[in-house]
């Protein structure tokens, strides 16, 4: 399966018919896994290497400007469209810029999933949350202010959380990773909800880290 990068000019004014686009050869089973970034970036998996249909894409939007990696063991490189040019360039296989390139694709595209499987997640925790909290009675919601709150603004933080892959990565391991960041943030400020979020998430992650390999190290000590 052919790992893929895509980037185009975010402003560009074919953007959203090339997303929309991409999203329709996802539908119709051409690519699969495709992940869209801020900035004008997406990454997907395709059967074989997709600079055809990308191509016919460039046609398709005035011929702007696409770039396009892929990494599938055996080619890297980018290709550029232009008003229906295509100009090709692939560096020497095994070479150092070679592996750079191979080995970019390949980080943009595991960062990106991962990032998309975490924020699939949280929407999904958070629906759990709000099924939850429809059920409450106005006392209990009352009693529950404090808690509610801090779900709303670290869902909100938590939602828009893309350019730290660390934390993410992290994140990604909890099953429910709102309800573990929201009862970590409440227990580190009391009902003071005005710090700074990202010197909590931090703190938050080194402790989620450290607990996990605590944990491995247990393991490996009871299995020798």
């Amino acid at each position: 399966m052919v790992q893929n990068v895509v980037n185009w000019e975010s402003e560009w004014q074919h953007a959203q018919k090339l997303a929309d686009s991409l999203r329709q050869l996802e539908n119709n089973g051409s690519i699969q896994r495709l992940c869209f970034m801020p900035g004008g970036r997406a990454c997907f998996r395709s059967g074989e290497r997709a600079d055809k249909f990308l191509y016919d894409l460039s046609w398709q939007c005035g011929g702007k400007v696409i770039s396009h990696e892929w990494f599938d063991g055996e080619d890297c490189g980018s290709f550029l469209w232009q008003d229906g040019r295509k100009s090709e360039y692939i560096p020497p296989r095994e070479s150092p810029e070679w592996y750079n390139q191979t080995r970019d694709v390949t980080d943009k595209v595991k960062t990106w999933e991962t990032c998309a499987a975490f924020h699939d997640k949280l929407d999904s925790c958070w629906n759990a949350y709000l099924a939850k909290c429809r059920g409450l009675s106005t006392s209990q919601i009352q009693d529950r202010a404090v808690e509610i709150m801090a779900t709303v603004f670290c869902y909100g933080r938590l939602s828009i959380l893309s350019w730290h892959k660390t934390w993410i990565a992290l994140l990604n391991l909890l099953d429910d990773p709102l309800e573990t960041v929201r009862d970590a943030w409440i227990a580190a400020r009391g009902a003071n909800l005005e710090r700074n979020f990202e010197f909590d998430l931090s703190y938050i992650t080194e402790k989620i880290d450290c607990e996990r390999k605590r944990g491995c190290e247990v393991e490996q000590s009871q299995s020798l």
